[in-house]
C-alpha cells in the first residue's frame, strides 16, 4: 500500500512539472506567433501535441508502479531537454 501512495504522489508531482513545461512551450509558441490550429505541422505544434499526450497519460492507468514511474520520469527528462533545445533554436 505504501508503494501505491508513493506512485500517486510521484504522478501528481510529475503532472505538475509537465504542466510547467507546457506553459513554457505555450509562451515560446506565442513569441514565435505559432498557432496550433493554423500551423498543425509546425515543429512547435507537433512537440506541443506530444507533450500534451504525455501530460494527459500521467494520471491515467499507464504509470502504476515504481518501475513505470522511472519510465515516466525518463520521458519527462527527455521532454524537458527537447524543450530546452527548441528554446535555444528559436531564441538563438
Amino acid at each position: 500500500m505504501v508503494e501505491n501512495y508513493h506512485v500517486i504522489e510521484e504522478k501528481e508531482i510529475l503532472h505538475e512539472l509537465t504542466a510547467g513545461l507546457l506553459s513554457e512551450l505555450r509562451r515560446l509558441m506565442r513569441q514565435q506567433h505559432v498557432k496550433r490550429s493554423e500551423q498543425p505541422t509546425h515543429a512547435l505544434t507537433k512537440f506541443y501535441n506530444e507533450l500534451m499526450d504525455f501530460h494527459e497519460s500521467i494520471l491515467g492507468n499507464h504509470f502504476n508502479t515504481i518501475k513505470d514511474m522511472d519510465e515516466a520520469n525518463e520521458i519527462y527528462r527527455h521532454e524537458k531537454s527537447e524543450l530546452a533545445n527548441l528554446k535555444e533554436q528559436y531564441h538563438g
